[in-house]
């Protein structure tokens, strides 16, 4: 999961694996197209695939309970269960819920960077500034320091508290990460996956078992 664009606050789409919420908000990011009701009619998808295949037909309610019904699956697939309902339940302001199911993602996996990302950023938003920066710090200790919206929450938040030169640094860190090519799934308030779209892998936005 490197170079994820920074967002402010946005709706998202959940497609595979996972998804995030943005920078500023939450990250998300897809790593392949959504997929669609003729592909489920083919082959036999579990419940992080029915949610996919509902969020990319624009159905949050019904991929929400989709992928509440994943919570028992493995916890390589069940990760991305909680992690994809975490990212509903950020776009939809159920902040409490988003948090225990990113905290739940994270448990299964903790190295799973997209929901510490989006932990972040909700707790920012909340004003628990010492949660975020431990959660933003911690997305940089696992991405070798590559991941811009952290870099760019804790340089905002560096300057918030009128610490002018770590605001420097950190900006400068984030300036020598080059920007993606592509559209990931975020740049404002990452959360989701962006807050994004889901994902089959990661990167924070996302990653690749999907």
């Amino acid at each position: 999961m490197r170079g994820t664009a920074v967002v402010r606050r946005r709706a998202v789409r959940l497609a595979g694996g996972l998804v995030l919420v943005g920078a500023l908000g939450a990250c998300g990011l897809e790593q392949r197209p959504p997929l669609q009701r003729s592909v489920a009619t083919t082959i036999e998808l579990d419940a992080v695939g029915r949610g996919r295949v509902l969020q990319g037909e624009g159905d949050d309610a019904g991929a929400l309970r989709a992928y509440e019904s994943g919570f028992t699956l493995p916890p390589a697939r069940a990760k991305f269960a909680y992690f994809n309902a975490g990212v509903i339940e950020q776009n939809s302001g159920n902040t409490a819920a988003a948090e225990s199911h990113y905290l739940a993602a994270v448990k299964l996996d903790d190295t799973f960077v997209e929901p510490i990302y989006n932990l972040g950023t909700l707790y920012r938003a909340a004003g628990r500034r010492d949660e975020a920066i431990a959660r933003f710090k911690a997305v940089l200790d696992l991405t070798d320091r590559q991941s811009r919206p952290s870099l760019l929450n804790l340089a905002e938040m560096s300057a918030e508290a009128g610490d002018s030169a770590s605001a420097e640094r950190y900006r400068a860190e984030a300036a020598k990460i080059a920007p993606p090519t592509t559209a990931p799934a975020n740049s404002g308030p990452t959360t989701t996956s962006t807050a994004t779209s889901v994902a089959t892998s990661v990167a924070t936005s996302t990653t690749r078992p999907g």
